[in-house]
């Protein structure tokens, strides 16, 4: 019965370099179901933290928005990427999302979490049906300042996404044609979890 309940990430990466950012856009403008022309525009801190005991460690992440301070901060943990499906396009991993308050980061301090680290996203957030598209620019943070935060790299990174009970083979097809309708413009695929 628990295994019912239980959430999966779906989710395929890529990237798009600055120069064909805009083609991106206008493609993603088409197809999404986003009333607003370049999608919702996003700024968020994202910070991971770690929990170690013994030979184990757990990692979860802490999120909140630069642009909409009412926003609450969001709390998410996500397992083990699945490995056990080789021949599927996505990876699969559980997880489990919250909203929480401002004051996350001295909890998870408190359980004795400590930051690992932390970067900026900014980019275009769009959604068709169930799925989630994500083009961001990742920069880095140094000692927190993130009202300096430095682009990594030129280019973007393209998540797309879908939570889904286990079985609900109608969102993964809608993942995997969203996907298919973004080529040749970006190619996204399973990303290969590698093991320290």
């Amino acid at each position: 019965m628990a295994t019912q309940n239980r959430k999966y990430e779906y989710m395929m990466q890529g990237s798009v370099s600055c120069g064909g950012l805009s083609q991106l856009l206008h493609r993603l403008r088409g197809i999404s179901d986003s009333d607003v022309g370049e999608g919702h525009q996003f700024e968020d801190h994202e910070m991971q933290y770690v929990l170690k005991g013994g030979q184990s460690e757990m990692k979860v992440f802490a999120r909140r928005s630069l642009t909409d301070d009412s926003a609450p901060w969001s709390l998410q943990y996500f397992g083990q990427a699945d490995t056990g499906h080789r021949g599927t396009s996505e990876t699969v991993r559980s997880c489990i999302t919250t909203g929480t308050t401002s004051n996350l980061r001295g909890f998870l301090s408190d359980l004795g979490f400590r930051l690992s680290h932390e970067y900026v996203a900014k980019g275009h957030l769009f959604t068709k049906g169930n799925v989630r598209i994500a083009i961001s620019q990742v920069c880095t943070v140094t000692d927190g300042a993130v009202d300096v935060a430095k682009p990594l790299t030129s280019s973007f990174l393209v998540q797309l996404s879908v939570i889904a009970s286990h079985g609900q083979i109608a969102l993964i097809e809608e993942l995997r044609w969203l996907a298919d309708s973004l080529k040749p413009l970006v190619i996204v695929g399973k990303v290969e979890q590698k093991m320290k």
